[in-house]
C-alpha cells in the first residue's frame, strides 16, 4: 500500500511518499505513540497536563512520521510543516501501522462526520 503526506516547506507543497510494506517496527512505533498519548491524556483528566506536555505530544507525532516516512523530513519539519486540519490523515498512518484496514478506518471516520 501507497502512503502519501502533503506538507508546506519553505513556502512549497512538498509531497512525501512510503511505498514499502509496513512491517513490526512500524506497529512498534505506532505503540509507543499510543502509551506516551493515553499517559498524558490520564495527566490531563487529573488537571495536571502542562505545555510542556502538549509541546512533546507534538514531537512523539512529529516522530512517528518521520519514521513512518523513512526519514523523508525532520521532526521540526513535520511540526511546522503539516495544518491542525490534518490530524485525520495522520490517525490513517498510525491505524495502518497498528494493523487496522485502513479503507474500513476511513470510512467510518466518513460516517462519523455525516452523523454530525
Amino acid at each position: 500500500m501507497k502512503f502519501e503526506l502533503k506538507m508546506e516547506l519553505d513556502g512549497q507543497e512538498k509531497v512525501f511518499a512510503r511505498e514499502r510494506h509496513l512491517d513490526l517496527s512500524d506497529l512498534e512505533n505506532a505503540l509507543v505513540l499510543q502509551l506516551n498519548q493515553r499517559k498524558r491524556a490520564e495527566k490531563a483528566e487529573k488537571g495536571h497536563e502542562s505545555a510542556s506536555d502538549i509541546k512533546q505530544n507534538l514531537r512523539d507525532i512529529g516522530r512517528f512520521l518521520v519514521q513512518f516516512f523513512d526519514n523523508q523530513f525532520t521532526v521540526d519539519q513535520a511540526i511546522s510543516g503539516l495544518a491542525p486540519n490534518q490530524g485525520l490523515e495522520i490517525d490513517t498512518f498510525v491505524m495502518a501501522a497498528l494493523g487496522e484496514n485502513t479503507e474500513t478506518a476511513e470510512k467510518a471516520d466518513e460516517e462519523q462526520e455525516a452523523k454530525k
